[in-house]
């Protein structure tokens, strides 16, 4: 009978741990895992009397409150500030001057040699 509880236990300890953003996968993992502890605790509870109508009991509230809990505990998405986006370069003039002229060529360009 002390199998039980660390079995119970063990399955909300795992359960719990588990943290996502999807509220199904938080439900069902939670779900599991409080079935398992209300079955080990309604199991301890009811032990005298016998232990399956115990079990079963704290399996469906265990179940039905840890897949509730599950999905309320579902993180909330983080909204992040805009982060800081810098201004377009400057647009280019609609007429583009032409380069400079390069320089005129020196005296001994140009000229046949004598």
């Amino acid at each position: 009978m002390k199998v039980v509880p660390v079995i119970g236990v063990t399955a909300l300890v795992l359960a719990g741990c588990v943290q996502t953003p999807n509220p199904a996968v938080n439900a069902v993992y939670n779900g599991v895992g409080g079935a398992a502890l209300g079955a080990a605790i309604g199991c301890a509870i009811t032990a005298p009397v016998g232990c399956l109508p115990g079990a079963a009991l704290g399996a469906a509230a265990g179940g039905g409150t840890g897949a509730v809990v599950g999905v309320a505990a579902t993180p909330r998405a983080y909204m992040y500030p805009p982060t800081y986006v810098p201004p377009p370069p400057p647009r280019p003039p609609a007429y583009m001057y032409p380069p400079p002229y390069a320089p005129p060529p020196g005296p001994g360009w140009g000229y046949p040699p004598q």
